[in-house]
């Protein structure tokens, strides 16, 4: 990888821009970062500073999972890695997981590890019949948000 200043970063949009610039991230990702359109860089940048990861494959990853429309330029004679209702369904997922970083990024990652650790405690107890047969019987509203809360995907 060559280091941040040697890495040429025009053809993203600001927000990518922003969001990678003081990351290690390759010249050839950058590339096929510019290849997708204004909204998709952003996400794309989103998802690579959440997965830290910074390199030419995953970004490959991203554009092939990308809707051809959010493509402004294919490369003549590239391959196609997936079938069109699996790319749709790929592309769904990003743009799903994009909306959930961006709801979350208000956070801090230990708000967010607090979270995590009190969720997975909740469904200890709720997997107990002793405690879950007593909250259902005596806090019935509690209950019913634990279990909501633990069958919510984070």
């Amino acid at each position: 990888m060559l280091r941040v200043a040697e890495v040429s970063f025009h053809g993203l949009t600001p927000a990518a821009r922003d969001l990678l610039q003081s990351k290690s991230i390759s010249a050839k990702a950058v590339a096929i970062l510019v290849r997708m359109k204004p909204s998709r860089q952003t996400e794309a940048a989103r998802l690579m500073v959440a997965a830290a990861c910074y390199s030419a494959p995953y970004a490959r990853a991203l554009i092939s999972a990308t809707e051809r429309s959010l493509v402004i330029s294919s490369r003549a004679g590239a391959k196609v890695l997936m079938e069109p209702r699996r790319r749709r369904a790929a592309g769904r997922e990003i743009v799903d997981l994009a909306g959930k970083l961006h709801d979350l990024s208000g956070f801090s990652g230990s708000d967010l590890i607090t979270l995590q650790v009190a969720r997975l405690y909740f469904v200890r107890l709720l997997q107990n019949k002793r405690v879950s047969r007593y909250l259902q019987k005596k806090w019935p509203q509690v209950f019913s948000n634990l279990e909501e809360l633990i069958l919510t995907p984070m």
